[in-house]
């Protein structure tokens, strides 16, 4: 045996009988143990040897046990001890966890659907919240630190780990210097990639939920390059692929909440991760409602005969989405009853579910042969929602900054794709951001469409001008007098 296998055997301090190796890297090694007293099975987390003389290494690792236990959230790794073994080395005992960290159920299941990711990401913000109103900033936030535990009946019940290089703000210590860079650079804010200490708060485990959401969602890494440098550069500078080119059926509305995440300035970012959670169910919730209200068209005669062009449009791109959530609806509403957001979600995909396949939806079908003998019947069975409905357009923005501000004939509008009325109308559209040149475009909604509003990034302001030094002296004929100002100014 060698490494980490030497210890397998052994008991710490008369407590605890070290049974197997369950990982090791380069700064610990992790073991399955046994309590002695107590029918009971931990996981403890032990300094390698060869680094205990490193006392920032220990700092961080005796900063990991104590923000874990005192935070008390249920989706933290549980902390129930911290000691040192018979030679010296620091140990902490954890709470034994079954399953795989959210790193290995992507590289071996792929890509998850947006109900997965959103219950993910729920369980992960209560975590979270709680560090951060603790005045606690993670700064490694990654898949391979979001744990999928199995628990009673589930299996993906997250706990997030690792807190050992978390910041602690209003930390009057000093042990972190300006320039100094932690984390992993494929999840790193651009001010921690940068190793500008002072500006790294909570949005900094922001930008790193975002890239985390992204590589749920696509099963790719939103910045990668195949050097350091280079993934600190995209950080940094780059912009991720679009979602859709990797998940065509992830809603348009879920890429611009990522944007915001992602965004390179923090204070354009969420302001907090509740917000981030709350905005991504809303956006998976808007797009569950206009499939409703696609499906509802499309099972009515008049949706049939009003707008074949438009019903076609609707079927490639709506349908889809409402596909990926719907079988899991009522399994997951137990779970999704933590978070308001959660519970709107699932609602919306029940009473989608309803909408399609309830008592109500066949009944148009059934009452049109027992009509058929008179001739009002017809008229009476057209339902005039679903006729309305088949006439609008939809009409999608393509964006460049994503996040611009869109205003429709004077009015702020968030909606994307933006549904409007068929007609030969004319719409005022002005899309603007701070740093560009506003554009403006002409709508008239007959078809269905795309429209791409690049836009350009202003100039600089140029520098005033000088006074030309003939305006100066002009109105001063005596140079006795114009001294004398000059030197009192």
């Amino acid at each position: 045996m060698s490494g980490g296998e030497d210890r397998i055997g052994a008991v710490l301090n008369g407590t605890y009988r070290i049974e197997k190796l369950l990982g090791e890297g380069g700064m610990g090694t992790v073991y399955q143990a046994v309590h002695q007293r107590v029918p009971r099975s931990f996981a403890i987390k032990m300094l390698n040897p060869e680094i205990l003389g490193n006392k920032e290494v220990f700092e961080r690792f005796r900063r990991e046990a104590e923000i874990a236990s005192s935070l008390g959230s249920q989706h933290i790794v549980q902390v129930f001890d911290f000691n040192h073994a018979e030679d010296g080395s620091p140990y902490m005992v954890l709470e034994l966890l079954d399953g795989h960290d959210l790193a290995k159920r992507i590289q071996t299941r792929g890509r998850m659907t947006v109900q997965q990711t959103v219950e993910m990401l729920d369980q992960a913000t209560q975590a979270l919240t709680a560090a951060h109103q603790a005045g606690i900033v993670h700064r490694d936030l990654k898949p391979a630190n979001i744990y999928m535990h199995k628990l009673d009946a589930r299996e993906d019940f997250v706990k997030v780990l690792d807190f050992g290089i978390s910041k602690v703000l209003h930390s009057q210590t000093g042990a972190t210097r300006t320039g100094t860079v932690f984390g992993t650079p494929n999840y790193m804010s651009p001010e921690q990639a940068e190793g500008r200490q002072g500006e790294i708060d909570h949005r900094t485990d922001i930008f790193a939920m975002g890239a985390i959401l992204y590589e749920c969602l696509t099963g790719k890494l939103a910045f990668d390059a195949p050097t350091l440098i280079g993934t600190i550069y995209q950080v940094c500078h780059g912009t991720p692929q679009p979602l859709r080119s990797f998940a065509p059926e992830v809603p348009d509305a879920i890429e611009q909440v990522l944007a915001r995440a992602m965004a390179k300035q923090r204070d354009r970012r969420q302001p907090d991760m509740a917000t981030l959670r709350d905005e991504f169910v809303q956006a998976t919730t808007m797009a569950a409602q206009q499939t409703l209200a696609f499906a509802t068209v499309a099972a009515g005669p008049p949706a049939m005969t009003a707008g074949p062009t438009t019903l076609g449009s609707v079927s490639s791109e709506a349908v889809p989405r409402s596909v990926a959530p719907a079988p899991s609806a009522g399994k997951k509403g137990v779970i999704m009853g933590a978070s308001a957001g959660g519970a709107a979600l699932v609602a919306v995909i029940a009473w989608l579910a309803l909408g399609r396949g309830g008592p109500e939806a066949p009944a148009p079908p059934t009452a049109a042969p027992v009509a058929a003998s008179t001739a009002p019947a017809p008229v009476a069975i057209a339902p005039a929602a679903p006729a309305a409905a088949a006439q609008m357009v939809e009409i999608r923005l393509r964006l460049d900054p994503a996040d611009a501000k869109v205003e429709l004939d004077g009015m702020r509008v968030t909606d994307n794709p933006l549904r409007l009325p068929r007609s030969d109308k004319i719409h005022k559209l002005l899309v603007s951001a701070p740093g560009y040149v506003s554009a403006e475009r002409e709508i008239r909604p007959n078809l269905d469409g795309e429209i791409v509003v690049p836009l350009e990034k202003a100039a600089a302001p140029a520098p005033a001008a000088r006074p030309a030094p003939a305006a100066r002296s002009a109105p001063a004929p005596k140079p006795r007098k114009a001294k004398v100002k000059l030197e009192e100014w």
